[in-house]
């Protein structure tokens, strides 16, 4: 073990301690520390520079081993590792050295849990001078327990896609009556608009023949006064009352057309808003069913796989999961065995399942290390096909019996 309960110095007293490096850690620390610190896209990069194989570069978990491996020994690969870590996590290392006490540093871990920024803190503190073995403990226990929470959010997001199945007919319902009630309101509001121009046509219309008249009086004016002019100017001035006031009724009733057609148009842009609002609404929906729906589902497993009475041994995974599997597999027409990777069961169990079985399935994320050693060697020893799954939903899984289904096909013919 390389870190050691120190003792809190104050700042006059306090002492230079060496930063351990990777390769000084215990090794149960290894494992957390690669998978939590490097991504798949740096263990391919580094390890394209430190001369891992092809076969290995391809394949995340044994690429995942292969460094694990190596950070173990005080070797130049393991330095090179340790030095992009450093260089990585610069800026958090930076901030974290500062601190000594036991509070000071479990105060930064709170912050970098709240901040998402886990694996920076953790290797900040992993490495830390001043932290202590049993506080280095309840961070790896955090870091590792984290990895379990995915199911847990697959129940949930499967509770929120039932939801949202439940919830779309409605969706669409209300979208289609909405498009209904925004085609009629479009519909009258072009009438009103025809009839707004209508009105206007007729007031322009007035307008023009007020300017006649206003020329026309005019003219009379001018002219010599008679007892005929003089008719003639009351006449027309009857008449340019009455159209004074036609006008103004015409103006008034234009206005009140105008008021009624912008709140046609208000009402309009409202239901317009509404629409877009639902539609987007819809697509959030589709969209999220789209990504929950798997091509496998319980309602119909693909009709194109034969397992041929083969039988299927799952090892790992959920309990609960394994009724769901044995179903999709006995539809398919095989036959399932199931372990759960050592949690209850005897892994000195599996050599016998294994003997019994025509293939193996084993999901990455919910087995353990030593039930994962001993399916190996076993579907070795006995020739067995194995399939390693990323993580143990009912997708991969039923990903997984199509390439046992297309393996016995290839052998068969």
């Amino acid at each position: 073990m390389c870190h050691h309960s120190t003792p809190m110095l104050g700042n006059t007293d306090r002492k230079y301690i060496k930063k351990p490096s990777i390769w000084e850690l215990e090794p149960r620390f290894h494992c957390s520390i690669i998978g939590t610190c490097l991504t798949i896209s740096e263990l391919q990069k580094l390890g394209k520079k430190i001369g891992v194989s092809k076969n290995i570069l391809r394949d995340s978990y044994h690429l995942h081993s292969a460094f694990v491996s190596i950070v173990a020994t005080n070797s130049t690969e393991a330095k090179l590792i340790n030095k992009h870590l450093n260089k990585k996590y610069h800026e958090t290392i930076l901030r974290f050295k500062s601190a000594y006490k036991p509070d000071a540093l479990s105060a930064l871990w709170g912050e970098s849990l709240a901040l998402g920024n886990i694996d920076s803190a953790f290797w900040a503190l992993i490495t830390h001078p001043y932290s202590s073995t049993d506080f280095l403990l309840q961070i790896l226990g955090k870091v590792h327990m984290l990895s379990h929470l995915s199911g847990e959010k697959i129940r949930v997001d499967m509770l929120e896609l039932a939801k949202l199945r439940r919830t779309l007919p409605d969706l669409k319902q209300k979208l289609n009556l909405l498009e209904k009630k925004s085609q009629t309101i479009l519909r009258n509001k072009d009438k009103v608009i025809q009839q707004l121009n209508i009105k206007v046509n007729k007031l322009s219309c007035n307008e023009h023949q007020l300017k006649q008249a206003n020329i026309r009086l005019q003219e009379i004016e001018q002219q010599h006064e008679s007892n005929t002019i003089s008719f003639n100017n009351e006449q027309l001035t009857k008449q340019l009352q009455a159209g004074l006031k036609k006008i103004s009724r015409a103006e008034k009733e234009a206005q009140e057309w105008k008021s009624l057609a912008s709140i046609r148009v208000k009402d309009y842009d409202q239901l317009e808003g509404q629409m877009l609002q639902l539609k987007n609404e819809q697509k959030t929906v589709e969209e999220t069913l789209q990504n929950f729906l798997s091509p496998a589902c319980m309602d119909g497993a693909p009709e194109n796989i034969d397992l041929c009475n083969r039988c299927i041994l799952f090892v790992g995974g959920r309990n609960r999961q394994s009724a769901h599997f044995r179903a999709v597999v006995e539809k398919l027409n095989g036959r399932f065995l199931h372990h759960d990777g050592g949690v209850e069961e005897s892994s000195q169990r599996l050599t016998a399942l294994v003997s019994q079985s025509d293939a193996v399935l084993c999901p990455l994320d919910c087995v353990s290390h030593d039930a994962m050693s001993r399916i190996k060697r076993d579907c070795k020893h006995q020739g067995k096909s194995l399939q390693l799954l990323r993580q143990s939903g009912l997708a991969t899984f039923t990903h997984g019996l199509q390439r046992i289904a297309k393996e016995h096909q290839k052998i068969t013919h």
